[in-house]
């Protein structure tokens, strides 16, 4: 049987113990935190981060952009020496418990077949993930882009005003047809909860104080930051604004110490050139489902395959 972990280590920044009492707190699910270790070493075991509701099902909270499961050493990148036995445990808890939606693992889990054997539907989706100590060079585009806004006087700041940030979320949602899925309240209550050491809030401005551009990305130390949400208003589109505030992000988290950027998502087409233009490994994200037509609606009405999706 899997044990109930508490929380001695947080790998990810989606086992933060903030992050994990705001969605408690604001979607009325339970937390549970399971270790995987059938068969594995102390370096194999795997830590698993569920929200149940009141009958005992797996929930995905709004917002939440994977399932909270990875390898408790996080220098091992998912190479687990036998990863089977564990992950074939955490599979046969997730049936047992049934997803009540969909839910994406996290990026670097490439073998799905233990869920699979488990009668769970597994299909890929992808984001891009850009690691900082080898990150390539973006190409000349976003230099340009990058100049331009310097020169009009564009500025970023980090942390910025949540409302400046929300602006322009929802009006890169209006114009390409899609919501992040993150509740305001619930927005409000992070960022009493993981202050901007953990919830990173970035804008960029224009020379009059008018904001242009906005990221909201989750972060810990040593670990992946996950870019939740992003956006820019209408008006600065061609700014450049949006890639000048990309570069200050990228550089910031790199200097917070967090070791690679998931880009979160990258399956809309003209969100997915943006990303792509940033030279980040195209990287899957298989997502889980209970098999059945009502599940696997539902799942996608609800979740849609850009997960903190950026703007166009």
């Amino acid at each position: 049987m899997p044990q109930s972990s508490p929380v001695e280590h947080e790998p990810t920044p989606l086992h933060l113990e903030g992050w994990v009492r705001v969605m408690e707190e604001t979607q009325g699910l339970r937390a549970e935190r399971v270790a995987f270790s059938r068969g594995a070493g102390p370096d194999d075991t795997i830590d698993g981060l569920f929200f149940l509701d009141r009958a005992g099902r797996i929930r995905v909270p709004d917002g939440l952009p994977y399932l909270a499961l990875a390898p408790r050493r996080s220098d091992r990148a998912h190479q687990l020496s036998d990863p089977f036995p564990p992950l074939l445990e955490a599979a046969e808890y997730v049936a047992r418990r049934r997803l009540f939606f969909g839910v994406s693992l996290m990026p670097g889990w490439l073998d799905v077949r233990p869920w699979q054997w488990r009668g769970i539907m597994a299909f890929a989706a992808y984001t891009f993930v850009l690691p900082f100590q080898s990150a390539p060079r973006p190409g000349r585009t976003i230099d340009r882009r990058i100049r331009r806004a310097q020169d009009a006087g564009y500025s970023c700041r980090y942390p910025a005003p949540l409302d400046d940030a929300i602006s322009c979320v929802r009006a890169t949602e209006i114009r390409n047809g899609f919501l992040h899925g993150i509740r305001l309240a619930s927005l409000r209550a992070l960022v009493e909860a993981l202050g901007p050491e953990h919830l990173r809030i970035y804008a960029s401005y224009d020379r009059n104080g008018d904001v242009a551009s906005s990221t909201i990305t989750l972060h810990r130390a040593g670990s992946a930051a996950i870019g939740l949400m992003a956006g820019t208003s209408d008006a600065h589109l061609d700014s450049g604004a949006t890639q000048l505030l990309q570069r200050y992000e990228l550089d910031d988290l790199a200097r917070a110490g967090a070791d690679r950027f998931d880009f979160g998502g990258g399956n809309l087409p003209s969100i997915a050139r943006y990303k792509a233009s940033w030279h980040g490994q195209l990287t899957p994200t298989f997502a889980l489902q209970q098999p059945g037509l009502r599940s696997a609606i539902t799942a996608f009405r609800r979740h849609p395959l850009e997960t903190g999706a950026r703007r166009a």
